[in-house]
């Protein structure tokens, strides 16, 4: 772990680490995160909360508990209607688009579930159908890891 997760993860009274209980979810905007830790050692706690993309340690803790799941665009959608809904949604550069440009229709992107629901849900707003399925780990299906496109904390300034 990097010297950032050690202060997620290390009592700053006892230096014990820190048992997380992680939860995401959205409903009328982008997703948000809450964390809830208790010390091993002197039995402290600590709440931290936010919005967007949590820190790696906490997503790989969801990924535990609720699996990946991946964004599918549905059969007969138009490609670059979707790369420029998926750009503006996701306030990415346009070099960022080629990776996903060969999988629409198709898996586009993986991350927790409450991150892929939130862009199915967006997207569908803007009248292109996705969904939401469960990631196999064996396959590769050619999808990228949302995290990959934008930054840890990434939050939506349209909304």
């Amino acid at each position: 772990m990097s010297d950032d997760s050690d202060a997620l993860f290390r009592c700053q009274r006892c230096g014990e680490s820190y048992d997380y209980s992680v939860y995401q979810s959205f409903e009328s905007g982008p997703p948000i995160w809450s964390a809830s830790g208790g010390c091993r050692g002197c039995e402290g706690r600590i709440e931290i909360d936010g919005g967007g993309l949590p820190p790696a340690e906490f997503r790989q803790i969801i990924y535990a508990r609720e699996g990946v799941h991946e964004l599918v665009i549905a059969p007969g959608a138009d490609a670059i209607s979707t790369l420029r809904e998926l750009q503006a949604i996701l306030e990415i550069p346009t070099k960022s688009l080629a990776p996903l440009a060969k999988n629409v229709p198709g898996p586009v992107l993986w991350g927790t579930p409450s991150e892929m629901k939130w862009l199915a849900s967006v997207l569908g707003g803007r009248g292109i159908t996705a969904s939401v399925s469960p990631k196999d780990p064996a396959t590769d299906s050619g999808s990228l890891d949302l995290k990959e496109l934008v930054p840890e904390g990434w939050e939506p300034s349209w909304m």
